[in-house]
C-alpha cells in the first residue's frame, strides 16, 4: 500500500497509508521526571544500506517516484561510513525517508522528541528538516512538526536539529524521519528519538 502527502495549513503532510512491515520496533521504556526513554529507531546512523539505499528508512515523494535520489552517501558523513541523502533530480514538491512506529500506551499525553544532524547544499527552495507526525486510530493525521519555523536552507554545514511533539492520547502511530522540499539536497545522520514526559 502506498502513502500519499497532502497539505495542512499549506505544509506538505503525508497522509496515513501503512503495511505492516515498514513498521519500526520500538522500546517499551517509559519516561520519568527529567529522564526521557530513548526509543530504538533502525538504522539511525544508516550504516546499513541495501541497493545504494538505507534498510528500514521508507523513500516517499509527493506524487511522482523518480524525481527525488535517496541513497547513502560516503563523502563527508557526519559519522563514518555514511550519511542518508535526499537530492532532487526533476521538479517534484518533496522527499521524505522515515519510519513509522505503533505508540506505546505510557508514551500517549507525553512528548516525543527528535533529533539529527543535518546538512544541505542549494536547498533554496521551501528547504529542509525533520518531520513528525501522529495518527489516529482511523488513520488520521492528530499532531505534526515539519520544522516549518526553522527550516534549514541554502547551503550549510553539519549541526545538530531537534524538535518535539505532543502525543494525543488515542494516538496509534508515530511517524518520524527527514525532508526535503523542493530542490537542492539534504543529508541526515545521527537519528534519534526520545519519549519525554510532559508537565502536568
Amino acid at each position: 500500500m502506498k502513502s500519499k502527502w497532502t497539505t495542512l495549513g499549506g505544509a506538505a503532510v503525508l497522509c496515513a497509508a501503512f503495511s505492516p512491515e515498514i513498521f519500526a520496533q520500538a522500546a517499551v521504556d517509559c519516561p520519568m521526571p527529567g529522564k526521557p526513554a530513548p526509543v530504538a529507531l533502525q538504522n539511525p546512523s544508516f550504516d546499513a544500506v541495501s541497493a545504494g539505499r538505507p534498510q528500514h528508512w521508507v523513500a516517499k515523494e509527493h506524487r511522482v517516484s523518480g524525481h527525488y535520489e535517496f541513497t547513502v552517501d560516503a563523502v563527508q558523513p557526519r559519522s563514518a561510513p555514511g550519511s542518508a541523502r535526499i537530492r532532487q533530480i526533476k521538479v517534484e514538491d518533496f522527499g521524505v525517508l522515515d519510519q513509522t512506529l505503533a505508540i506505546q500506551p505510557c508514551w500517549r499525553g507525553q512528548r516525543a522528541r527528535l533529533s539529527a544532524h543535518l546538512r544541505t547544499e542549494g536547498a533554496d527552495g521551501v528547504g529542509a528538516g525533520l518531520v513528525m507526525q501522529t495518527v489516529s486510530p482511523d488513520g488520521g493525521i492528530q499532531t505534526w512538526n515539519h520544522m516549518n519555523d526553522a527550516r534549514v536552507r541554502g547551503t550549510q554545514p553539519w549541526k545538530a536539529y531537534t524538535i518535539e511533539l505532543a502525543i494525543p492520547e488515542n494516538a496509534e502511530r508515530l511517524r518520524v524521519g527527514v525532508m526535503l522540499e523542493e530542490q537542492g539536497t539534504l543529508w541526515a545522520d545521527d537519528i534519534s528519538l526520545e519519549i519525554v514526559q510532559s508537565a502536568r
